[in-house]
């Protein structure tokens, strides 16, 4: 994904000069700086980050769809940003999936030409409103270092603080520690047209203008994974095993295909006559027909005998 225009929306303050490469963020921003995950995936797509994914072993909610307003995969990078200033998407998940567990940010960042250096910015941030003023960030992880030409996503597990969204609206941002010049890497937004709402600036890291009232022609490139912390898993044998994975992987056997394994449907009484751990619905309705073709005759006295003597 490399941008080819290059729109100059925000008459600020003057630009300093581009940060210095990544390497030396330890000495700028000292022992609160966090190299975060970095680059998953660019114009391909994106991928889902290890240990987050539908039947996860673990009992964790799956990753939903991502929530983002943007389409595509970015079209116009844009300067102008200053130090302190943020950007912002205003997301919002189904009302039904809330409370959600916000597990990672993806930002779209790239120069005109690409192959910019990596360039380290202030902090990624969870703000649990939206416009007119998200208020104070519940969330904050510092020093996230960005790769030009791509959609970068950032894996915010590993960080303390409250990722929890018990309602939406509500806003992620990336709070800038360099001015973005014209020629350098620098945000990314769709060039779809703006959507009053939905992304925003927080103009010289004082005040919130949606991208509208600033003349943006697009959404901001962010997304976050999200996923529900109450989306009735359910685990009836209690063997640490999410029951649909369980069954899907061949772990327990369900022949009625009612998503529940057959252990369980006994131990909640469904009739098991003969005692072989096999629900009475799933055996055949003749007993003797052991190869249910639905007849009894001399190939099942053939299975009959081939089977004669001790049971194992």
């Amino acid at each position: 994904m490399r941008t080819r225009s290059v729109l100059a929306v925000f008459a600020l303050a003057a630009a300093p000069a581009l940060a210095q490469d990544a390497v030396d963020a330890p000495t700028r921003l000292g022992a609160e700086v966090y190299e975060l995950t970095t680059v998953v995936g660019g114009a391909e797509g994106l991928t889902v980050e290890p240990g987050f994914f539908s039947g996860n072993v673990r009992g964790d909610c799956p990753l939903e769809p991502n929530l983002q307003n943007y389409v595509g995969q970015g079209a116009v990078s844009v300067p102008g940003f200053t130090p302190s200033e943020e950007m912002a998407a205003i997301l919002n998940a189904p009302a039904s999936h809330y409370p959600i567990e916000i597990v990672s940010i993806g930002i779209g960042w790239s120069s005109p030409g690409g192959g910019q250096p990596d360039q380290l910015e202030s902090a990624l941030k969870l703000y649990s409103a939206g416009l007119p003023n998200p208020g104070n960030p519940q969330f904050v992880a510092k020093g996230p270092v960005l790769v030009d030409g791509a959609i970068n996503e950032f894996d915010l597990t590993g960080f303390a603080g409250n990722r929890i969204m018990n309602s939406g609206p509500f806003t992620a941002s990336l709070e800038f520690l360099n001015a973005s010049i014209n020629g350098g890497p620098a945000p990314l937004h769709d060039n779809a047209g703006c959507q009053i709402g939905q992304s925003a600036v927080k103009v010289n890291g004082a005040v919130w203008l949606d991208n509208c009232s600033l003349g943006v022609n697009g959404q901001w490139v962010i997304h976050v994974k999200y996923r529900r912390t109450e989306c009735g898993i359910t685990d009836c044998n209690d063997n640490g095993i999410h029951d649909p994975f369980e069954i899907a992987q061949g772990l327990a056997p369900d022949c009625n295909k009612n998503g529940i394994p057959d252990e369980c449907d006994i131990a909640n009484g469904a009739p098991d006559t003969n005692m072989n751990g096999v629900p009475d619905e799933c055996e055949p309705d003749c007993i003797a027909d052991f190869n249910g073709d639905g007849n009894v005759d001399s190939t099942d006295l053939a299975v009959l005998l081939a089977a004669w003597g001790a049971c194992p």
